[in-house]
């Protein structure tokens, strides 16, 4: 490249007749940003065990998740399992020091090492709505849980060190069909339904006008991340670790979806290039990776992979089973993620993607 440079200057001068100028500033040869790195990726699966799907992993590697009706803790490298104890749902800690479980008499929290329980409520039921464990904080020292009624919720926050809980409200929005979806820092993420259109008409409606992302304060304040058309609903897919980026999925009324990013101050969602009617995902802590879940039709589902940073699909590839996945869990470094599905024979199965 220099020699050509050299020369093409020279032919310049000798038709010219001019003498070279002192370069200013701004008018020197640009530099070519260099290429970013090119990634493969890798699907393998582990047959798991009976009626397990991996909900989160524990810090030395073991994966927590609901065997039936029974919290499990499981080696995908030596199959070997243990039994936790009777739930019908359960949430591990971000320390994986404790699980939130729910079961016949309210909610629980088990401490791993100790199998100490504690209980948070009694009663699964309250004034006919249903017990859901909720979110834990990112420091592990409360959850918020939920009591779900029909069109709306009744919050609480549980102190794990001082063992009560308070209330949680709504102070400058509805609660109409809202529910947690992370916990960031000292801010919780909400989706958020709205029982009024744009044009201000309120009719009967299953899931309200649209959805929206919603951040709220430790007080109940809420400010919206995304600002959606009605017809528009979002499904949440996670945060990079430094929560400057959050990608969505949006479902539109006919039926189709597609997927974004978005900052949490700027209400802009940008589309990323991958129009396979995505129906899951999640992107990578470091923000360089996004994993999507396709369904061709209704009974096949297919995985993709997409480099962020080149804007390239690096895996594709049809898995069998209709039930999306709900828990994707990655590594620190953000380049293998595990999630987990109903398989052949009431086994369940563990999918590991790999990225290079």
């Amino acid at each position: 490249m220099k020699r050509l440079l050299l020369a093409l200057s020279i032919a310049v001068l000798v038709i010219s007749g001019c003498a070279p100028q002192e370069p200013t500033g701004n008018d020197g040869p640009k530099t070519e940003a260099p290429p970013t790195e090119a990634h493969t990726a890798t699907l393998a699966q582990t047959t798991a065990p009976q009626y397990f799907v991996p909900l989160a992993r524990f810090p030395d590697g073991r994966f927590f998740g609901i065997a039936g009706v029974r919290m499990t803790a499981w080696n995908a490298e030596t199959g070997e399992t243990k039994d936790l104890g009777h739930a019908w749902s359960g949430v591990l800690s971000p320390d994986g020091q404790r699980i939130a479980f729910q079961g016949e008499k309210g909610l629980h929290m088990l401490e791993v090492q100790s199998g100490h329980i504690v209980t948070v409520t009694d009663g699964s039921r309250q004034n006919g709505s249903f017990l859901n464990p909720g979110l834990w904080s990112p420091d592990a020292k409360k959850i918020v849980y939920m009591y779900v009624m029909e069109w709306s919720s009744d919050y609480f926050v549980y102190n794990v060190e001082t063992g009560t809980s308070s209330a949680y409200e709504f102070k400058n929005i509805p609660n109409f069909l809202t529910a947690p979806v992370d916990w960031l820092e000292d801010r919780l993420l909400f989706v958020v339904h709205a029982n009024k259109s744009r044009t201000g008409e309120q009719e009967y409606t299953e899931n309200g006008y649209r959805s929206d992302l919603m951040l709220a304060d430790t007080e109940g304040n809420f400010s919206p991340v995304t600002r959606l058309e009605d017809g528009q609903f979002v499904h949440y897919c996670g945060a990079t670790r430094d929560n400057d980026t959050f990608m969505v999925l949006v479902r539109e009324e006919h039926g189709r979806s597609f997927a974004g990013l978005v900052n949490p101050y700027s209400e802009e969602i940008k589309r990323l290039p991958f129009e396979d009617n995505p129906v899951a995902g999640s992107i990578s802590p470091n923000g360089k990776f996004a994993i999507f879940i396709t369904q061709p039709n209704p009974r096949q589902l297919s995985v993709g992979v997409f480099d962020l940073q080149n804007k390239k699909v690096i895996l594709e590839k049809e898995i069998p089973g209709y039930e999306r996945p709900l828990d994707f869990i990655w590594d620190d470094t953000g380049h293998t993620v595990y999630f987990g599905m109903p398989g052949e024979n009431d086994n369940g199965v563990l999918y590991t993607v790999h990225i290079n």
